[in-house]
């Protein structure tokens, strides 16, 4: 009888500790896989804003300097819609806190951010 039961005990806590196992290694392999995804979504934002900073330094080369000026104004407010978002989205103290860390009282001015340039806007060309 004891025999059978710390049987059936020691299969229980095999079966927990298998459990513990599997559920480990398959939030590890989800972790890889957001740190992966992450990674991506990054190094493609990174590219855009270069490809943004190469067209504004051309335009300057050219001789455009209230092109330029105007596309960082448009770029400042759509960064601007998009924090607020955020900020709206996730009522969230530390977003909060992460963006007054970087530029304080800004996730205050957000708050009923509205685009100067509302969701449609032209750049200006530089010829």
């Amino acid at each position: 009888m004891k025999k059978t039961i710390l049987l059936i005990v020691f299969y229980l806590l095999s079966l927990a500790a298998m459990g513990r196992t599997a559920s480990h290694f398959t939030a590890q392999g989800l972790w890889s896989a957001f740190e992966l995804k992450l990674e991506a979504m990054q190094t493609e934002l990174s590219l855009r804003h270069l490809e943004r900073y190469e067209e504004l330094e051309r335009d300057l080369a050219k001789g455009c300097p209230s092109a330029v000026s105007e596309k960082l104004r448009i770029s400042a407010a759509f960064q601007r819609s998009l924090i607020a978002g955020a900020l709206k989205r996730q009522s969230d103290d530390e977003l909060y806190r992460l963006v007054d860390e970087h530029s304080p009282g800004l996730a205050q001015r957000l708050t009923d951010y509205k685009s100067p340039y509302g969701s449609a806007w032209k750049e200006p060309a530089c010829e």
